[in-house]
């Protein structure tokens, strides 16, 4: 893939495949964070929904872009996203677990009487 965009340097293609597969480690886990995220929007809950929205892009994305890239260098902004997604994941997967817990009526299926 690096290659259609410059084929003449393999130090570019050989930085960019190591990005790639450091960029892509934690992304199976944004799938389940981006519909933990808009499941509380849909139920009502606009502040969670919102905090969780932003929790990966924004809030733990930027300032792991400096810190990660103060401490490793051009391979701490690789690892930024993952980073930022692996927080997000849990993040999210705690909030889910603890308003289950807190309100378990308002997340259960309503029941049929037949």
């Amino acid at each position: 893939m690096a290659q259609m965009f410059n084929a003449n340097s393999q130090e570019l293609v050989e930085i960019a495949v190591k990005a790639l597969r450091i960029s892509f480690v934690a992304f199976p886990l944004v799938g389940f964070q981006m519909v933990g995220a808009k499941y509380f929007q849909s139920i009502g809950k606009a502040v969670p929904a919102t905090l969780l929205g932003l929790l990966r892009q924004i809030i733990v994305l930027i300032p792991a872009l400096f810190l990660l890239s103060y401490i490793f260098g051009l391979n701490g902004v690789f690892m930024a996203s993952p980073f930022s997604d692996i927080i997000a994941f849990i993040a999210t997967f705690v909030y889910l677990i603890y308003a289950i817990k807190q309100n378990p009526s308002e997340y259960e299926e309503e029941k049929l009487s037949i």
